[in-house]
This record gives structure tokens, C-alpha cells and sequence, in this order.
């Protein structure tokens, strides 16, 4: 952890299962990421299952048949526990995973399932945060290493040649 903070790296701490992320930001004080439907509230869409989830939530939504949505999100601090983020968001009347992720910016430490792999690109935008400045742990991820390893790239675009020729500066090189 030391590490990171010293090099201005932020930790992603994906777990196997949601009780774990609580359990890694009791430990590492991170910033728990509960899916949408691990902490939704609302009394029909929270019972569908995890295909339909997101349909049915973007459905109910854009038919303003949801009482949490749009709300003022509140900044949670961690620890938290997914049944935790769900009591606040009963209480101030917003979607519960929006409280989770307004405090994402200025956080250092992420910890979530190893369901939000597939959706590291979003995570990263919202964190406001670099691939390159990003470490990655894996916990219980022997399942999932083909896909974390899909994600490394070992080619180079033409775009990232030039804007690096740009800041090359010529040498002389004697011999």
C-alpha cells in the first residue's frame, strides 16, 4: 500500500464475492463497489434477475416510475457493508449504488467484484483514473486470469508512436 500511495497509484481490489469487498474495505478502508442490483432498492426491480436487471432498471427509470431516481447522491464513506448503502439510500430517498460511486474521484483504494472486470474501462473513467497507474489484485481470481490477461495489450497504435515521436528529442550519437 505504501507503494502506491508513494508512485500516485490507485489499488482496484476485485473480489470473488460481494461479502468479500466488504470484508477488504473494513480491512484496506477502500471504497466498496456493490453492482447496481446488489444494493437496489427499489421494491419490484431489486427482485429480477441479474439478465433483466439492467433492462428493467433503464425501463423503470425512463418511465419515472422509480422514487430514487434522479436523487442528490450522497458521498459514503467506507467502510460499508451493501445492506449499509442500502438503508442510506431508503433514507434519503436516492439510488443507492450513485452515493457509492459519488466519493469515487477522490478515492485511492476500489474494491468490488470480480464481475466489474468486464466493465474496468467505466470504472477507470469514473475514477478519473490510468490503466498504467491502476494495480490490480486478484483475490481468488484463478477463474478469471484468462480474462485479466486478455486486457494487457502488447501492440502500439500508430496514434501512440506519434505523440511519442513528438516528445522525443534528437540526439547525436557518436561512435
Amino acid at each position: 500500500m505504501a507503494y502506491a500511495v508513494e508512485n500516485g497509484l490507485r489499488i482496484q481490489w476485485l473480489t470473488r464475492a460481494g461479502s468479500q469487498v466488504s470484508h477488504v474495505s473494513r480491512e484496506v478502508s477502500a471504497l466498496p463497489v456493490y453492482g447496481r442490483r446488489m444494493v437496489c432498492i427499489h421494491e419490484t426491480v431489486s427482485k429480477i434477475d441479474l439478465r433483466r436487471f439492467n433492462a428493467a432498471c433503464r425501463a423503470v427509470k425512463r418511465a419515472g416510475r422509480c422514487p430514487y431516481w434522479p436523487g442528490l447522491p450522497r458521498a459514503l464513506k467506507p467502510p460499508l457493508r451493501a445492506k449499509e448503502v442500502r438503508e442510506v439510500g431508503r433514507r434519503f430517498e436516492v439510488r443507492p449504488h450513485d452515493c457509492l460511486i459519488a466519493p469515487l474521484h477522490s478515492t485511492r483504494i476500489v474494491a468490488a467484484t470480480h464481475m466489474q472486470l468486464s466493465s474496468i474501462g467505466w470504472l477507470l473513467s469514473k475514477w478519473r483514473a490510468r490503466r498504467e497507474k491502476t494495480i490490480l489484485v486478484l483475490d481468488e481470481g484463478q477463474h478469471i486470469v484468462k480474462t485479466a490477461l486478455s486486457m494487457v495489450r502488447d501492440s502500439i497504435s500508430l496514434r501512440a508512436v506519434e505523440k511519442a515521436s513528438k516528445h522525443m528529442t534528437p540526439t547525436t550519437v557518436k561512435g
